[in-house]
């Protein structure tokens, strides 16, 4: 089947290396619509099928693989020794590394979670409400256990 007009712009604008919200603005979708329209014709078969077969054509030309990758991590490393440069060395192994899958970026957490404060409203929420002093935090009287051999109460 062969593409529209603004398919055809679509696919060009992916494989060009533009977002498909850019690349549906510029096959002449409207802005406020891009976003959408650029979903739309991801999931069409014949407009995924021609970016697929770009994409193969491209990685075809350019012959750039995770192996020449790694290839020229190694020219680089021997590069950084000959030249006594232990930091690019150091890049460049970090780079085949990550690379090679075998590091992860370490996500930094910013929010801070309050586990008391989750305790004590899950708590409200089963028991009611709950007193709390500086010492411990003590249950309503109707939900406390009851001792039947000495008639104690545990909180």
């Amino acid at each position: 089947m062969k593409p529209t007009a603004r398919q055809a712009l679509f696919v060009n604008g992916v494989l060009s290396g533009k977002s498909a919200a850019e690349s549906a603005r510029q096959a002449g979708y409207g802005s406020a619509y891009s976003k959408k329209a650029a979903t739309t014709l991801l999931t069409q078969k014949p407009v995924a099928a021609l970016i697929e077969q770009g994409q193969a054509e491209l990685r075809e030309v350019c012959m750039y693989d995770a192996q020449s990758l790694v290839e020229e991590c190694d020219a680089l490393i021997l590069f950084g020794r000959e030249k006594g440069n232990p930091m690019s060395c150091v890049k460049a192994l970090e780079l085949k590394a990550k690379a090679l899958g075998l590091l992860i970026e370490k996500i930094q957490v910013t929010d801070v979670i309050d586990i008391s404060s989750a305790l004590l409203e899950a708590k409200q929420r089963v028991y009611g409400p709950v007193q709390i002093s500086s010492s411990s935090v003590s249950l309503p009287e109707s939900h406390r256990a009851h001792d039947p051999v000495n008639g104690d109460i545990f909180s």
